[in-house]
């Protein structure tokens, strides 16, 4: 299956601390025979608009919108981060009808419902990361397909090389999945007949144990004209054996207030049925 389309995001400043914020994409959509999927809509769109707040140490922003695929609905997401000291930082996400990459035919007929938060903890050299959740997988006509609720925790060693950071450590995560027991809907629609089972939508529970690497910009020059990253992760995963996802790219300006970002990414880590991903994007930011 391929998405391809562009993707604005904005900020309009109306006073020191506050502002409009704007997020929407428009998905050009299509599919192989391999998708199993029956009919796939030439466009998916997402258009939401809300406000910002910002303090020293607190960032909060909210948007309301619509989500249209097969079905139209109203979309929902609200993110905070706390800084809660010099070295720990909350943050969460509460969204509402949001995209689903989970499968295949979450992504055309399917959208999800979810609450998340991490707590990250410096400790000298190492930085602790501690995360949960709760996600409900949907139709974009309502009918329940399963829910999920996972937990997570890393540990990762940085180590500066210059104006560079090395960082590398364990991860673990886990996600106890709950699934309805018969396909409906709009989702059971979109797929062939002897694909229409839920094994097809979302995976049983399933666990990960791996090493990941990253490799980008110390945060003290962040400031400089170029910068490239890299993150590779390596892992075991309890019901399909060993998965790797690859996420690389660079960031640099081009006229001056500005910033150009091209990434790609390839693996498995964005959905829990081992479903080869890559995923290219190129984005452009400037500053007023």
């Amino acid at each position: 299956m391929t998405e391809i389309g562009p993707h604005l995001r904005g900020r309009l400043a109306l006073g020191n601390t506050w502002g409009i914020q704007l997020d929407a994409d428009a998905l050009r959509q299509s599919a192989s025979s391999s998708a199993q999927l029956l009919s796939v809509p030439a466009w998916s769109q997402r258009q939401a608009i809300g406000l910002y707040w910002q303090q020293p140490g607190w960032d909060i922003q909210g948007l309301v919108g619509s989500y249209q695929g097969v079905r139209n609905n109203l979309t929902l997401n609200l993110k905070g981060r706390w800084q809660w000291s010099a070295t720990r930082e909350l943050t969460g996400t509460l969204a509402y009808h949001d995209r689903s990459l989970q499968s295949p035919a979450l992504a055309i007929a399917g959208m999800s419902n979810r609450i998340e938060w991490q707590l990250t903890q410096q400790l000298g050299s190492w930085m602790a990361g501690v995360g949960a959740g709760w996600r409900q997988y949907q139709g974009q006509d309502g009918v329940d397909l399963g829910s999920d609720v996972f937990a997570e925790a890393s540990m990762l060693w940085r180590h500066g090389l210059g104006p560079w950071e090395l960082q590398l450590g364990p991860f673990v995560d886990y996600h106890n999945l709950h699934r309805s027991g018969q396909l409906e809907g709009v989702v059971a629609q979109t797929l062939a007949p002897d694909a229409r089972n839920i094994d097809t939508i979302l995976p049983g529970s399933y666990g990960d144990v791996g090493v990941r690497l990253q490799w980008g910009q110390w945060e003290r020059t962040i400031d400089s004209n170029w910068t490239p990253y890299l993150a590779v992760s390596v892992y075991d995963n309890t019901r399909f054996g060993m998965q790797y996802q690859l996420d690389t790219g660079v960031s640099t300006p081009v006229f001056g207030p500005d910033r150009l970002r091209i990434g790609f990414s390839q693996g498995q880590g964005g959905n829990g049925l081992a479903i080869n991903q890559q995923i290219f994007k190129m984005g452009y930011r400037f500053y007023f």
